[in-house]
């Protein structure tokens, strides 16, 4: 108990691991006497701190990424903790290979597009699958890392998934906003990552073109970019429907996100064809499953 006071305190009178071990502590990650036995490893086999709970086993790689990320105010989440569906690997584990490669993506997409003038891209997926959109999750997450006043807005009205992703209610959302039944109010925070916004699909419509068509959506777009300054959007696949055309019009900028062994060329130039038939500019294509 008195050790744990101790780390609690930040005093150097016992092996406390410093500002990691404590963060490991609070966080439920080691026990005060793990932490002595961490230190004691440590000093034995001249070890950063985190390197040797890892060597013990008392914690895994994740764990000191979430303490490391912690230490310089980094916004982040437990691993483990269910708040956000673990494919959210920026919020997770936001210093490993995959949070690198992403903040590569948010450097170029910046440069490229954001510091143009531009609020707003879509991210279209060329499979029928969920790559696309849970790229787009975690490219929101590392924006937010970075300051950016982010929202996520769903334009998949068919089949969206970003409340799932987030897990979050998909009571009223986009389509509701669209169709008057519902106003901004419905766009949801991620508490434990400020700065982060969703605005989730909404009610299932039997006219989901139609309603993505309507000037409301323009409307409605260009009172977002007033409030934000990174508007990612979620859209079905162009193979499935017309729906990216739609949406992506008024935005103008496209990232396409391709699948290792299933996209095609011929898939690929058909959809580079309808974009710029759109009047879209692509302003990035993403490899996935590399």
């Amino acid at each position: 108990m008195m050790l744990q006071q101790q780390i609690k305190e930040g005093t150097e009178t016992a092996p406390t691991g410093g500002r990691i071990g404590k963060l490991l502590l609070e966080s439920g990650r080691l026990s005060a006497a793990q932490i002595e036995q961490v230190w004691r490893y440590q000093q034995e086999k001249s070890l950063r701190f985190g390197h040797a709970a890892i060597e013990l086993g008392f914690i895994s790689e994740a764990d000191l990424q979430f303490a490391l990320a912690r230490q310089f105010d980094y916004a982040c989440l437990q691993p483990g903790d269910g708040v956000l569906d673990e494919r959210i690997v920026a919020a997770y584990a936001p210093l490993g290979g995959y949070g690198e490669q992403l903040r590569s993506l948010r450097n170029e997409l910046s440069q490229r597009w954001f510091q143009r003038g531009r609020n707003s891209v879509v991210v279209l997926g060329e499979q029928p699958d969920s790559d696309g959109s849970v790229l787009l999750a975690n490219l929101a997450v590392v924006f937010t890392q970075l300051g950016e006043r982010t929202l996520v807005l769903d334009a998949n009205l068919r089949n969206g998934c970003q409340h799932s992703l987030f897990h979050l209610e998909n009571r009223q959302g986009l389509s509701d906003l669209l169709a008057g039944r519902a106003d901004s109010h419905c766009i949801q925070s991620i508490c434990r990552l400020p700065g982060l916004d969703v605005l989730t699909c909404g009610t299932a419509a039997p006219n989901p073109q139609e309603l993505l068509a309507r000037p409301r959506f323009r409307q409605l777009l260009t009172e977002l970019e007033q409030r934000y300054d990174v508007i990612l959007l979620d859209v079905p696949p162009l193979a499935a429907c017309a729906d990216a055309q739609v949406v992506v019009a008024p935005v103008q900028g496209a990232v396409i996100v391709a699948r290792q062994h299933a996209s095609t060329l011929k898939g690929m130039q058909q959809l580079l064809t309808r974009l710029q038939n759109a009047g879209a500019e692509v302003v990035g294509c993403v490899l996935s499953g590399a």
